[in-house]
């Protein structure tokens, strides 16, 4: 994307791209990302996904906007040495990490948000369906009638009585919301 970018607004570069652009993915891309994953799936399971997503980056947002500003100052000292290949390298780096980072905090954070509700209600798949017990009253009125047999339990499942009863806050929601 930053290739796009610095073509896009007339920045050509000399520099071999197949010579930095394994470097700059790895450095760039890659500890956020980690970051971020780990500080979502960290949060409480029996919250809903926006509410983990939101608690993940305000734990972990400070430090990677932290991190990006060094990245940046870094680069910026590097761009003021007047050295044409440094300061090629430093503007395409930094185009490179604010382009890493909108990728970060719109897409990436979506899809992790949308992977964590596809296991989330693949939880909920797994999980048998809960049979409904029959109330005390159905079985006196049961044992009152003496033609009457005994009826299989009812394959309308239960409603959950509290959520952590269940992996995830899917069923929860889905539960209890169903109107």
């Amino acid at each position: 994307m930053a290739a796009g970018l610095c073509s896009f607004f007339g920045l050509v570069t000399t520099l071999d791209s197949s010579e930095i652009f394994p470097y700059l993915v790895i450095v760039v891309g890659v500890e956020n990302i980690l970051v971020i994953t780990k500080s979502v799936v960290s949060t409480p399971v029996d919250l809903e996904v926006k509410i983990r997503v939101a608690q993940g980056l305000s734990k972990e947002g400070w430090y990677i906007i932290k991190n990006l500003f060094t990245e940046m100052a870094v680069l910026l000292c590097g761009y003021f040495t007047f050295v044409p290949a440094i300061q090629e390298f430093c503007l395409f780096a930094m185009v490179c990490l604010l382009s890493d980072f909108f990728l970060q905090m719109v897409l990436f954070v979506t899809v992790l948000s949308i992977d964590i509700r596809r296991m989330e209600l693949s939880d909920l798949q797994r999980q048998p369906i809960q049979v409904r017990q029959r109330s005390p009253s159905d079985s006196s009125q049961q044992g009152s009638s003496p033609t009457s047999g005994q009826n299989p339990p009812s394959p309308v499942p239960s409603p959950p009585h509290s959520p952590s009863q269940y992996g995830s806050s899917a069923c929860f929601h889905l539960c209890h919301h169903r109107h």
